[in-house]
């Protein structure tokens, strides 16, 4: 797949989640596409984590009005903007990784 990060955001405290004490939520819009030339299988959004600048993973967060992830499998030439939140400590957020058994197999700035 060809996977594009289109936005990274710190945003306000959600409406019906809380948050812990010094930490922030992280939004993140990512776009995948199938540029293959089969199915590609579906996969699990914890396998997209956050690495902190401390160097800690952490996995996405579901907050129901915010949360937009599709575990279904992408046809050939589809493609499907996904958002993902992480509830992270403030300031720490570094890079997106995906995390495919045990193994970092990309990783993206996010510049924040």
């Amino acid at each position: 797949t060809a996977q594009t990060v289109v936005s990274a955001e710190i945003i306000e405290k959600p409406k019906y989640h809380d948050i812990k004490e010094g930490n922030e939520v992280l939004l993140i819009k990512l776009l995948k596409e199938n540029i293959s030339e089969q199915v590609v299988s579906g996969s699990s959004m914890e396998k997209y984590q956050i690495e902190t600048k401390d160097g800690l993973l952490i996995k996405p967060t579901i907050i129901g009005e915010l949360t937009d992830y599709n575990y279904d499998d992408l046809p050939v030439g589809n493609k499907i903007e996904q958002t993902l939140v992480y509830e992270v400590p403030k300031g720490q957020a570094k890079n997106l990784v995906f995390i495919d058994g045990g193994v970092k197999h990309v990783s993206f700035d996010l510049g924040l």
